[in-house]
């Protein structure tokens, strides 16, 4: 099972939260702090990070680039307004899986969790011994 961890305001994930629910094979914990989040990934492994741009305590972008250095294997989806380009200048390096619309909603949620399940898969599969 694919374990998400959603950072910020409960209402920005709503969809996303439904969706995941319904789609099965992952589940998702929501919390609003990027220091709540760093906690969490501090305790267990988590395959992927969904960050809103605005949190109680720092910026998406902030806990972005903190999860890169700290836990390199964990991908992070990033919600943010900006443009394709603009997003590609600020998190350039970072290796952002993808860039999220604010407040996602279930196709976007859909696709992200595709894509997800790609990487995953290919992971395992670049992992495995002949």
């Amino acid at each position: 099972m694919m374990e998400i961890l959603a950072v910020g305001p409960a209402a920005s994930f709503a969809e996303m939260s439904d969706e995941i629910g319904l789609a099965g094979g992952a589940s998702i914990e929501l919390t609003a702090s990027g220091a709540e989040a760093q906690e969490i990934l501090s305790e267990r492994k988590v395959d992927l990070v969904v960050i809103d741009e605005t949190l109680k305590d720092m910026t998406g972008l902030s806990l972005a680039r903190q999860v890169a250095f700290r836990n390199p294997m964990t991908a992070v989806a990033l919600v943010s307004p900006l443009s394709p380009e603009d997003f590609h200048e600020a998190t350039e390096g970072l290796g952002i899986l993808v860039q999220l619309s604010p407040r996602p909603g279930r196709r976007e949620s859909r696709s992200l969790l595709e894509t997800l399940d790609r990487v995953m898969r290919m992971t395992r599969t670049a992992g495995a011994t002949p």
